[in-house]
């Protein structure tokens, strides 16, 4: 019997589940609909902000041709076999620089050395397209899709032969130099910044033993594990841990992830607000969802009670339900996630954020085990959510909850609304214009704990929005460039240094063309604009002739060797093992504003620079401790551009004393305009005063040439330039038999249709997030609007009862729908305005270019869907109780 008993219980539960699932199917799809919304918005939230992390840390690499951004130049063997089993390196590689291509004395490429191995793990990450394989014979070479373009092949395939100009890095070397013949290996596309000018090449191990060149010294290429410190902290982290030889020194910059996540820095704060406010306005709403329904399940749950089903019974079928519910939208939401990241993400990062540097391939955003955690914890939140709101309501009889609330909010009215006996209700009404406001407010102070809660919620969201737009329209890049010239012409680094070796005479000579600068200036003023010529000093000698460094003398002191005459040591050309290493030196001026945001960068108690004082801007330089702590009593001799073979001790020698010296490899200044940026170049920043004091002894040379036009003339101009530029690059050509341009041209029209591109790109998905959590919000607050007027049906019938007409009552809830949009408005404009200056202030001091705009545009629409909300919800809930 008691076996029957049981399977009778069972089967009953059974149908009971059956009926309740059957009796609340609108319910339990809003469930599943919530979160699967829930779901579906967090990961896609969540794999946008890894995919743009990933795209731009891919994007990084490639520019910069290598996985690896630390390595140590001029290694050994016994120090790779320290570097192997130290725990903050994941592997190390060794690449071999040892050789250049030429074509007439210009070079176009750099020829490198590496294992197999390593080339595939740190540096074929960073390219695409590859064909063949790394060489294995000595006659071998793979090469560039650009270098072979630069030949003339556009077409290559694996096994030609090539006739090359190749030629070791150290000028001793004879063998194996000059015209050979090389047969192609490989070859594949990279995207380094600097490709159009440089270029590398690789090699196999049995080109040195040719040459009867070691291994050793090379560049041993550290992949680090961890990649969330900055290239300087790492590089002070190997310092202090490995002791290096005499000859060996670290050179680190910031890792392509650091850069990524320090570019989106803000859109990770950003995104972990936004993903609470989802899981915020999701809790809410499910919350919601089950008041408005728990007013009908009380009465099931009476009946359930009188047929003998039992509370936990009840319990049980309720929450088995909701589950069912909950689990079934996390599935869905999770499946179409999963797809629109899977199908879509890679192919709209790639046109968003990779640029120019290739596409996304094989793109991993979200990991299976996360997809699962992050399930899970939506059925955890919507479960918890539900069963913690049907624990609360059901503790509570629902039936004299809801007759304590109505008699309370009754006698209130009865109170403020206390008509005299000789009058009628509906002269009332008509007299009392205000009557519907007071009502209306009366309301919003009964109900004011119910709706800050969504209040508050709507408030963030909007406010999330209004700070993305804002951010995104005022940023410093756009308004940076638009302050740059139309068009910039400039000569070219290589053409320079290929000048430098072939004249004999150098003396007072421009590299830029004058005919080409008179034709620059002439076509500005026909189109009423203007042209600025740039001018600088190019340096042949550029160093100090510092000695060795004593405790008792310091820096730069004169000791006992000097006055024998012995040889003096320097700062810059002892780091280095080949002449062609040794940076270019460059002397700029700085304009005023320039110079006080550079100061201001570097040194908070630095205000000017004085006659005679220089910033040293370089690229990964390693200089001593001792003077970096010391630059103040560092001064740099230099001596004009000279031709080849001529004696510095017929030049003239310049001294600038350098105050200040900043790694630009480790300090954030890519928004100063810089000549050669990508070469191998170090800058010397000086005044006016300064730049004009060392034309004694210095000549000053034309480096770049900017035309300003009016944006009417600027596609004539851009067409007229071009025919300028192209041709002065073809006499240069045809007069010398190389393969290169002597000057290049930058049109800003091109770098703001770039950078306009991937900053749109940006500003659409983040307001398409806020978007997305605006109107969860507004959902939410539409839910509790609807379930106070739910609560609300007897006091709206007895409103009726005593004159009020159905038409007067949606007023009055329209009145409070308008006094609620009015406090969220206002909380955006205060809050909004606030937080807007806020972040105006913070990123000014980063950027003078950066100005926040408020964004009225999106401030309008957000009040005017408050509004329709507010307007539209009353007739709606009219439309709902005709139908039942």
């Amino acid at each position: 019997m008691n076996g029957g008993r049981k399977e009778y219980r069972q089967s009953a539960e059974k149908l009971l589940r059956k009926a309740y699932k059957n009796s609340n199917r609108k319910r339990g799809l809003v469930l599943a609909l919530t979160s699967g919304m829930l779901m579906l918005l967090g990961m896609l939230l969540l794999g946008f902000i890894q995919g743009k992390v990933r795209a731009d840390q891919l994007r990084y690499l490639r520019e910069n041709g290598s996985v690896v951004d630390t390595y140590v130049e001029n290694g050994t063997e016994k120090t790779a076999e320290i570097l192997k089993n130290f725990q903050m390196i994941r592997q190390i590689g060794l690449e071999k620089v040892c050789g250049k291509l030429m074509d007439n004395g210009i070079v176009y490429c750099e020829c490198s050395v590496m294992e197999e191995q390593d080339w595939e793990k740190m540096k074929a990450v960073a390219y695409t397209d590859i064909y063949g394989a790394y060489p294995e014979e000595a006659n071998e070479i793979m090469l560039s899709q650009k270098t072979l373009e630069f030949l003339g092949i556009r077409q290559p395939e694996i096994g030609m032969e090539l006739s090359l100009e190749f030629h070791w890095n150290s000028v001793f070397i004879v063998k194996g130099t000059g015209r050979q013949n090389f047969i192609l290996s490989g070859y594949y596309t990279d995207y380094r910044k600097d490709a159009s000018n440089f270029s590398a090449a690789y090699l196999s191990k049995k080109k040195l033993e040719q040459a009867d060149l070691t291994e050793f010294p090379c560049r041993i290429l550290l992949d680090m594990k961890d990649s969330l410190r900055s290239g300087e902290q790492t590089e002070m982290l190997l310092r202090e841990s490995i002791a290096l030889g005499e000859d060996e020194y670290f050179v680190s910059e910031d890792s392509a992830f650091y850069k990524s996540v320090r570019g989106i820095a803000w859109s990770f704060g950003i995104g972990a607000f936004l993903l609470i406010l989802l899981v915020l306005c999701a809790v809410l709403l499910i919350y919601q969802l089950i008041r408005i329904s728990f007013v009908r399940d009380v009465r099931q749950y009476g009946i359930m009670r009188t047929i003998g089903v039992t509370v936990k019974q009840i319990r049980r079928v309720v929450y088995r339900q909701v589950l069912w519910d909950i689990f079934k939208g996390t599935i869905l939401g999770g499946v179409l996630s999963c797809l629109i990241i899977g199908c879509v993400f890679p192919a709209m990062m790639t046109k968003m954020y990779m640029g120019e540097a290739g596409e996304m391939e094989n793109a991993s955003f979200l990991s299976v085990p996360f997809c699962a955690g992050y399930a899970l914890v939506v059925c955890m939140i919507g479960f918890v959510t539900a069963s913690r709101s049907f624990h609360v309501l059901f503790r509570a009889n629902a039936a004299e909850t809801m007759g304590l609330m109505e008699t309370k909010r009754m006698s209130k009215k009865k109170k403020r609304f206390s008509l005299p006996r000789r009058k009628r209700p509906e002269d009332l009404w008509k007299k009392r214009k205000s009557f519907l406001m007071e009502m209306a407010w009366k309301s919003i102070e009964n109900s004011r704990r119910s709706f800050a809660f969504s209040i508050l919620i709507v408030s963030l969201g909007g406010i999330a929005a209004l700070c993305t737009v804002s951010l995104t329209s005022g940023t410093d890049l756009i308004r940076k460039l638009e302050k740059n010239p139309e068009f910039r012409i400039g000569i070219t680094y290589n053409c320079y240094d290929f000048l430098c070796r072939r004249e004999s005479d150098l003396l007072e000579m421009d590299f830029f063309p004058e005919d080409l600068r008179k034709q620059l200036e002439k076509l500005a003023e026909q189109v009423e604009g203007r042209a600025e010529v740039k001018k600088g000093y190019l340096l042949t000698e550029f160093d100090t002739n510092a000695f060795p460094f004593t405790e008792e003398k310091g820096v730069g002191s004169v000791s006992d060797s000097e006055v024998e005459g012995e040889k003096k040591d320097h700062l810059i050309a002892d780091l280095y093992q080949s002449a062609t290493d040794i940076p270019q030196g460059v002397i700029y001026v700085l304009l005023e504003e320039e110079e006080d945001r550079l100061l201001k960068r570097i040194s908070s108690q630095r205000e000017v620079l004085k006659k005679g004082e220089a910033v040293l801007l370089h690229q990964g330089m390693p200089f001593q401790e001792k003077v970096k702590e010391h630059w103040e009593e560092t001064v740099f001799q230099m001596v004009d551009t000279m031709a080849a073979g001529a004696l510095v001790s017929e030049y003239p020698v310049s001294e600038l004393t350098v105050v200040e010296c900043v790694d630009l490899l480790k300090t954030d200044l890519s928004d100063f305009d810089l000549f050669w940026e990508e070469e191998n170049t170090c800058w010397m920043m000086v005044s006016e005063e300064t730049f004009q004091a060392l034309s004694e002894k210095l000549y000053q040379r034309v480096l770049e040439v900017d035309v300003y036009v009016p944006g009417e003339q600027e596609r004539n101009a851009e067409e007229a330039i071009r025919k300028e530029v192209d041709r002065v690059n073809r006499e240069f050509q045809t007069q010398y038999g190389v393969n290169a341009d002597l000057v290049t041209l930058t049109c800003k029209s091109d770098v703001i249709v770039r950078e306009t591109r991937y900053l749109k790109n940006s500003r659409i998905c983040m307001a398409a997030v806020c978007t997305m959590l605006f109107l969860l919000g507004i959902l939410t607050y539409a839910s509790a609007r609807y379930m106070d007027l739910v609560m609300r049906e007897k006091e709206m019938k007895t409103l009726e009862i005593l004159g009020v007409t159905g038409k007067q009552q949606r007023d009055m809830v329209r009145l409070e729908g308008v006094f609620h949009s009015v406090v969220i408005v206002t909380l955006l404009g205060i809050v909004g305005n606030g937080v807007i200056a806020l972040l105006d202030r913070i990123v000014q001091e980063q950027s003078k270019y950066f100005s926040a705009v408020y964004p009225w545009g999106a401030f309008i629409l957000l009040a005017a869907l408050l509004l329709g909300v507010s307007w539209i919800l009353p007739e709606g809930f009219k439309r709902i109780r005709k139908n039942k």
